[in-house]
């Protein structure tokens, strides 16, 4: 069966947002968040059936991947385990013992999945949804690294700012604390304070006094 030849443009993942907080400000609309936000409208907006032919036979050729890789090393696995290093007729025996019995589940995986990627492959609106789509998502992608790269350069100039702003207040308030005109100013406000009054003199005790910290004070007639 004749196959599609496609370029190995995949659907990425949604560009992680920020969160606006103290930390981080709200973000401002740039050109690149502009034109990110354009080209996914473009691909949202295209015919339905392009867009599912095109995720599905990405989806589907991504798991193949997964699964022939899984597979190779299954196989590597078992040839490196008790055989013959000078020859590969012990490692056939074993795999196809193996499959004899009843072990390569995987495989079977494998090969429901390949049957489906050349089921895919063999739609004829397949090569017209790859000429579409697959340069819309590679402007995507582009899009996405200049876009995520402003956003931590700005968090990062955000911080300064928020750092710069916290030393700059730390020398402001040392340097008023020996500031000339404020001592003077403090010297002046307190001129006006009433001197403090002076203690109460002790009350005058005549007689016998009982002492309460005295053991013996209850023994006194």
């Amino acid at each position: 069966m004749q196959t599609t030849t496609a370029p190995s443009v995949y659907p990425s993942k949604p560009l992680p947002e920020l969160v606006p907080s103290a930390q981080t400000p709200v973000e401002p609309v740039t050109p690149n968040e502009i034109a990110l936000h354009a080209v996914a409208q473009k691909i949202v907006n295209c015919p339905q059936g392009a867009l599912h032919l095109f995720n599905a036979y990405h989806a589907v050729r991504s798991i193949r991947q997964k699964f022939a890789a899984d597979a190779a090393q299954t196989f590597i696995w078992q040839a490196a385990n008790d055989v013959s290093k000078l020859t590969p007729h012990p490692a056939q025996g074993k795999i196809d013992a193996q499959f004899h019995n009843g072990h390569h589940a995987e495989l079977a995986k494998f090969a429901a999945i390949d049957s489906g990627l050349r089921a895919l492959e063999a739609e004829p609106g397949l090569a017209d949804a790859l000429a579409l789509l697959n340069p819309l998502h590679a402007e995507r992608e582009r899009l996405q690294v200049l876009v995520l790269k402003e956003r931590q350069a700005r968090a990062v100039a955000h911080q300064a700012v928020i750092d710069a702003e916290k030393l700059a207040v730390e020398r402001a308030h040392a340097a008023a604390a020996n500031d000339p005109d404020l001592q003077a100013a403090k010297a002046r406000l307190a001129s006006f304070d009433a001197p403090a009054a002076p203690p109460a003199p002790a009350p005058l005790v005549r007689g016998r006094v009982k002492l309460a910290s005295d053991e013996l004070a209850a023994d006194f007639h």
